[in-house]
């Protein structure tokens, strides 16, 4: 299973069937998009859009089911995570941080297998070049069959669960 861990947009894909990087199926749970309260009169919860509204604790608990619906429907063997980008900068970054904490806290009481990637390591692993950007990572995550969406989220995190996959069989 891959993450891409975002407080807007998580991405999460998880390989089905063999351990295969060629064979298996590749699932992506429908994307978690989520906002703050665009205006003090809005009550939380999913708009018609798809998009989850509410506070920031309601959009981690928001995601972390997402993510422990993927965990408990797919039992994958390894979850790959991409590591916060230490670079960034912004007032997102706590929220940021405390998302990716609560779900690495969930999945180690699961006992899962977790590994996570530098930006520029997933971004070298998917293009080549450790500094793609989001157009490149899409159109490498097509080259490699994944055309289930365009969100680069998504995207994202179909390089994880492959380069997660790829690191489990190989060192196998």
């Amino acid at each position: 299973m891959g993450l891409d861990l975002s407080i807007t947009g998580t991405g999460v894909v998880v390989y089905e069937g063999e351990a295969s990087l060629v064979f298996g199926n590749v699932l992506c749970e429908r994307h978690p998009k989520t906002a703050p309260f665009d205006r003090p009169t809005r009550e939380s919860g999913l708009a018609a859009n798809g998009t989850f509204y509410g506070t920031d604790m309601e959009r981690i608990d928001f995601i972390l089911r997402k993510v422990k619906r993927a965990w408990r429907t797919y039992q994958p063997i390894i979850v790959g995570i991409e590591a916060y980008a230490f670079g960034a900068r912004g007032r997102g970054l706590s929220i940021l941080h405390e998302l990716g904490g609560v779900v690495k806290w969930w999945l180690h009481k699961q006992e899962a297998l977790v590994v996570t990637y530098s930006p520029s390591d997933i971004k070298k692993f998917a293009t080549g070049k450790g500094t793609a950007n989001k157009e490149e990572m899409v159109a490498a995550a097509w080259g490699f069959g994944f055309k289930n969406t365009h969100d680069d989220n998504s995207c994202d995190a179909f390089h994880i669960a492959r380069k997660a996959l790829y690191e489990h069989i190989t060192s196998a």
